[in-house]
């Protein structure tokens, strides 16, 4: 499972840092793709399934282990794309002018002025991706396509077959191993990589500090890795230069009909869908009529926002408390790693003894799928939230100590500035996570009985199209999805992060 882990990430890495370069400092493109990435992370894994099962498989010998690779990708890839994103448009403009007197431009601008800034952000996208390719591994090992398995030897699989069978020892033992792997990673991966991270969290250093004006000290390794990369990569100027990747930034307005095209595009291929396969295969009852995907869509997108209200309150809390002590954040980094990584089919059976039948009835079992969402959003907010505390230069909060701020000053005025464009990242990811997640909350199979919410959901809408490997089905509940998606992404989040920038610059 690791090893599927280790190759997914690096995929991800690599697509993650192409595109999302390329949107952070490219308006047209970051214009043209948000809502397309946006889409893509909010597609549970589901969704992607039918290519893993019908295409992937099929490979000779790797068929198995290269759709187990693409699914778990498919989870992991856009927590590390958009933190990039957000840390690229988040370069304060002085520092940009800075690289433009320097004549630092296509690599010799990455290497020693982009990734330097952007590490804390690459960084704790890699905990988050970890994160959420753990918490999907389940369905990655072991899942059914109809009639066609797709099961894998892993811990995920391990997990699933104690999970479903009502084996609470058993399931509890695979949460333990698991556990010690977060914890292995954490120890010797991700807390060295975070302390350097933020070695580099001033981007302007004080005056003689160091040789380079615009990141902080490096090491004499770093330096070489530097110099090696800009002799590697130095032939591809004239390609970052075609993209838009340099110091200054050109804003574009996308055209009106990309605006109006797209969500009209989705819309007709929605209404095609249903008016070509209604009638034509044979689908359960009523399950593609446009009146019962809008009433689905209505249960799903408010468990949703239920869930994160929930998950926003307690990380805002959380994260600002813990984020002012070094002490509350070595301590608790272990547990939201583990926190972040445990699957939901691994606790479900806790939730299921202990909600369902405690509350009962059909209270019990939307608080149940509520909880379960709350499994898939919180860590995003927590981890982006506890990041942006980590990088508020000691100058500013030094400043409020002068100025003699309350605490409530420094609140208002210095710490939710500081951290509003890590909130909208992880805002954008914890909604994602939810859409996801909706698969695991809203079809809940314990000792071969399925729990549902009363009203149904896209999620179990997408079960139900997977168990009975309806390819149409699936299509109707992941079209449903982009078309709130898109929506979400035109009036929320494309506005929210302009706010952010904003924000950005100290």
């Amino acid at each position: 499972s690791t090893a599927r882990m280790a190759v997914a990430y690096i995929i991800s890495l690599i697509f993650a840092l192409i595109f999302g370069l390329w949107m952070g400092h490219n308006e047209k493109a970051f214009r043209y793709f948000l809502p397309i990435m946006d889409m893509l992370q909010s597609v549970p894994i589901l969704g992607f399934l039918p290519i893993a099962m019908i295409v992937l498989k099929e490979i000779p010998v790797m068929g198995s282990e290269a759709a187990t690779i693409f699914l778990i990708f498919s989870c992991m890839a856009w927590a590390t794309l958009f933190n990039i994103v957000e840390g690229v448009r988040a370069i304060p403009s002085r520092i940009k002018d800075l690289s433009q007197l320097m004549n630092l431009k296509g690599i010799k601008y990455l290497i020693h002025v982009v990734i330097p800034a952007i590490e804390p952000q690459i960084i704790s996208g890699a905990i988050a991706g970890w994160g959420g390719g753990w918490y999907f591994l389940v369905v990655g090992e072991f899942t059914t396509f109809g009639s066609i398995p797709h099961e894998v030897p892993g811990i995920g699989q391990f997990i699933a077959e104690s999970a479903y069978g009502g084996e609470l020892a058993l399931s509890l033992l695979g949460i333990w191993a698991l556990a010690s792997i977060v914890l292995v990673l954490n120890k010797f991966v991700w807390s060295p990589l975070e302390v350097r991270a933020h070695s580099y969290k001033q981007i302007e250093p004080e005056p003689f500090e160091t040789d380079n004006p615009l990141i902080g000290i490096m090491d004499a390794g770093s330096e070489k890795a530097l110099d090696l990369s800009e002799k590697l990569f130095s032939g591809m100027d004239p390609l970052f230069e075609r993209a838009g990747i340099h110091p200054t930034t050109i804003n574009v307005k996308p055209s009106r009909s990309y605006t109006i095209l797209l969500p009209l595009l989705v819309i007709a291929s929605l209404a095609g869908l249903f008016i070509f396969f209604q009638n034509s295969l044979h689908v359960p009852s009523g399950l593609l009529q446009p009146i019962m995907l809008f009433w689905y869509s209505l249960n799903s997108i408010g468990r949703i926002l239920i869930a994160y209200s929930i998950a926003l309150f307690w990380t805002l809390i959380a994260g600002i408390i813990i984020g002012r002590s070094k002490k509350l954040r070595n301590f608790f980094a272990p547990f939201i790693d583990i926190g972040q990584s445990i699957p939901a089919v691994a606790v479900f059976p806790i939730i299921v003894v202990s909600v369902i039948n405690f509350v009962g009835g059909d209270m019990g079992i939307e608080l149940a799928s509520i909880l379960l969402l709350l499994t898939g959003m919180q860590w995003y907010l927590l981890i982006n939230i506890l990041r942006a505390m980590q990088s508020i230069p000691n100058r500013i909060s030094e400043i409020g100590s002068l100025l003699k701020l309350s605490e409530m000053q420094k609140l208002r005025n210095i710490i939710l500035p500081a951290i509003f464009p890590a909130v909208i990242a992880g805002s954008i990811q914890a909604i994602g996570g939810g859409w996801n997640a909706t698969i695991v909350s809203e079809y809940i199979l314990y000792k071969s009985v399925v729990y549902a919410p009363a009203g149904g959901g896209l999620g179990w809408l997408l079960n139900v199209g997977t168990a009975e490997g309806s390819i149409p089905t699936i299509l109707a509940a992941v079209l449903t999805m982009v078309i709130i998606i898109i929506g979400t992404d035109k009036l929320i989040w494309s506005k929210g992060v302009k706010i952010a920038e904003k924000f950005s610059s100290w």
